[in-house]
Formats: C-alpha cells, sequence, structure tokens
C-alpha cells in the first residue's frame, strides 16, 4: 500500500507513463464537477470508476481485497478514511469471483490500521493487499462521498 498525492503516483507503482498521464488527466477533468457512474472508460486490463458511495461505520466494513487488479483510490468530493490490513488470519466472509475480482474478510481490529486521504491524495493497493475504503468519520456515517478508483490489472504492473 502506498498513500501520497496523485501526481506523485508514477514514482512508486511501476505504471506506465502513458497508463499515468491518461490518470492524471482523467483526475483533472473530473476534480471539479465530478458525475458518478459505474465505468468511465475500460478494457480488459485498466479501467476507472466515479463512484459516489454511503460512508460507514468502521466495526461495519469488510476487508476487501483483488487477485488480478490494482487499486488506485483518489476521494474528490471530500478527505476518506480508509481501513488497511494484511490478510493472513482473516476470515474469508464472501468471494465474488469470477464475476467481480473481489474478495471480502472479516476485520480483525487488533490488526487492522487506519488513513485519511485528503482530496487528490491517493491510495494504491497492489492485488491481495487487504483494505476497507468509505469509512466514516464519528460523525459521518451515511454521508456520502465521491471518489475515483482506477483499476489495473496486474500485467501492467511492472516487476
Amino acid at each position: 500500500m502506498i498513500v501520497d498525492a496523485l501526481p506523485m503516483l508514477g514514482k512508486y507503482t511501476g505504471v506506465s507513463r502513458d497508463l499515468l498521464d491518461v490518470m492524471l488527466s482523467f483526475f483533472e477533468s473530473e476534480k471539479d464537477n465530478p458525475v458518478p457512474r459505474r465505468e468511465v472508460f475500460r478494457d480488459s486490463m485498466f479501467f476507472a470508476l466515479v463512484q459516489e458511495n454511503p460512508l460507514m461505520a468502521q466495526n461495519a466494513a469488510l476487508i476487501e481485497a483483488h487477485k488480478n487488479f490494482a487499486d488506485v483510490h483518489v476521494p474528490v468530493s471530500a478527505p476518506e478514511t480508509m481501513l488497511c490490513s494484511r490478510l493472513d488470519g482473516l476470515a474469508l466472509m464472501e468471494d465474488r469471483r469470477p464475476n467481480e475480482d473481489t474478495l471480502l474478510f472479516r476485520q480483525n481490529p487488533a490488526a487492522t490500521s487506519c488513513l485519511v486521504l485528503s482530496k487528490g491524495d491517493f491510495a494504491f493497493f497492489r492485488p491481495d493487499e487487504g483494505h476497507a475504503p468509505c469509512i466514516a468519520p464519528d460523525e459521518a456515517e451515511g454521508r456520502k462521498i465521491i471518489k475515483i478508483v482506477f483499476k489495473i490489472h496486474r500485467e501492467l504492473l511492472e516487476s
């Protein structure tokens, strides 16, 4: 997992310069007036989602992980709190494959860390890195956040 300002993404990820330019250009075009929609552009290896999601209580969150895609989460409308966790020792609650590349696990609070992303920051999660997005600060449960999630197939990531 990596957290930083979005323009710094290329410094860490092994994402090609062309793909990074597409991501930064898309973020710049959406950051002031994002319109939630399922898929913005898609091919089998890379796509973006503009999402409007309700924030949930930390104790209600499940840890998600993916086998084939890395996630780049970028909050657009407000800061976003996320949970991060190793997967070893977590109980698998739901396997949504093959329809989605998502595994959901019961969190272990003792092995879970919390991070807060400012608008325009990113959190990069490689495949198999556990995370729970859209966690509400104490007073914000139910409020909605608009964010962009870029999905990058593991074959596009340089070793």
